[in-house]
């Protein structure tokens, strides 16, 4: 019996090393999938070690969040602002740089810092000092990138490039499929995440508020970006949103058109609907009756994915990339403790009759219904708008005959506007 007994002892001390020696060996293993394709070694600033195991879409988070290196520039200089470059993500071996503005407000930083905005440009855009000031004015740092691989000028109409740069944009995800990082899409988003970065590693800036405004193709990729970047607490899309491949869009159209397999890879990598359900911070969401990139359906489709409040401004012939006042008010209530702007409550019906309600710190002045009775393609359907009813924050009218579509907006005293939710009848 004590034979036995020894070696039940030795049997289990054997056991228990042999447990340790697992997990040693399980703790000196890659965290990242063995089949995911690594990015080379940043010279950059690491992000933090949660950040480092985490993997989105087709980018590490490590490579996203690394501070970037970044140049003074006197290339395009403008009296205000600083030029400066900084580095993305390798390209084909090659380091690249975005050229951008970089601008803060006049006088001392609050002893926290100064609150702060990504901008985002549209298609064809560059980096823009009228974006940056207009933020500045209002008390936020400010910067705003060419993420097209241009230098902020011009000659003959055409966009001056510079030896740094990744690839540029060409159509509509086009060449999708590539290797991600062979495609412009995927050097855009490193180019927003890292001007973050670099915003956050800055002294003056005040970690915990910052925010991300983009419009157009800009919004597209913000779509994309609140749902990767966790660190911003607010974000806007003017005319720009995810899900379209899910709507009448001409966006939309494009990516359908694709095999199945490009399609869903598309939708996969570059769609705000594959990011959207992770945001769980505010945003804003403005687009127009006649915008052929961006209707209001899946524009209330994007909004409602996230898991954050989402506030609606929606109007009849808004213009495309058009960026409301109502930016700077959305940013305020967030980041400076400025009074926000009203909040929806839910449609309600009642035979032909429908209403909602609108909770506002600040009187409500106007209420409107903006409807149509067309039917097809929504950018091409005629909208009119008539009052509506407005009494201690509920809103209602009754339809007209024929109406497909409709919502109601309502404008407090400081003449700030925003929408219900959006209903196809």
């Amino acid at each position: 019996m004590q034979t036995i007994s020894r070696s039940n002892k030795v049997i289990k001390k054997l056991s228990n090393l042999a447990f340790m020696m697992l997990l040693a060996s399980l703790a000196q293993a890659d965290p990242v999938d063995a089949g995911a394709k690594s990015s080379k070694a940043s010279p950059e600033k690491a992000a933090t070690s949660h950040d480092a195991q985490a993997k989105v879409g087709p980018w590490n988070k490590a490579d996203l969040f690394a501070v970037p290196k970044n140049y003074p520039s006197d290339q395009v200089n403008v009296p205000g602002v600083k030029s400066l470059m900084y580095t993305g993500l390798d390209y084909k071996g090659k380091e690249t740089r975005f050229y951008a503005y970089y601008g803060v407000p006049e006088g001392k930083a609050p002893e926290s810092g100064w609150p702060a905005v990504v901008l985002v440009h549209g298609g064809g855009g560059t980096a823009s000092t009228s974006f940056v000031n207009q933020w500045v004015k209002r008390g936020y740092a400010a910067i705003s990138m060419d993420l097209e691989g241009h230098l902020p000028k011009a000659e003959k109409g055409k966009r001056l490039s510079h030896e740094w740069s990744g690839p540029h944009r060409f159509g509509a995800f086009n060449f999708i499929e590539k290797a991600p990082d062979e495609q412009w899409f995927y050097h855009a988003v490193a180019g927003i995440t890292r001007a973050h970065s670099l915003l956050l590693s800055f002294p003056d800036i005040d970690k915990n508020r910052t925010g991300i405004n983009g419009y157009s193709w800009g919004g597209i990729l913000t779509s994309v970006v609140t749902g990767i970047d966790d660190r911003f607490k607010f974000g806007i899309c003017n005319t720009g949103c995810g899900f379209l491949f899910d709507g009448d869009s001409y966006l939309g159209g494009i990516i359908n058109r694709r095999s199945p397999e490009m399609r869903q890879r598309t939708i996969d990598f570059y769609d705000g609907s594959s990011y959207l359900p992770k945001v769980k911070y505010p945003m804003l969401w403005t687009t127009g009756t006649i915008d052929v990139h961006f209707p209001i359906d899946i524009c209330q489709k994007s909004a409602l994915a996230t898991k954050g409040e989402s506030t609606f401004y929606f109007k009849v012939g808004l213009g495309h990339a058009a960026r409301p006042n109502e930016n700077l008010d959305f940013a305020d209530s967030v980041l400076q403790a400025g009074i926000p702007l009203a909040k929806r409550g839910k449609l309600l019906q009642d035979g032909k009759k429908w209403a909602t309600t609108f909770t506002s710190k600040v009187k409500l002045t106007k209420a409107d219904l903006s409807y149509t009775t067309s039917e097809g393609e929504r950018s091409k359907r005629k909208w009119k708008v008539i009052p509506a009813d407005l009494k201690e924050g509920t809103v209602s009218a009754k339809l007209p005959e024929g109406t497909t579509a409709f919502f109601f907006s309502v404008t407090d005293e400081k003449g700030r506007m925003v929408s219900s939710l959006y209903r196809e009848l």
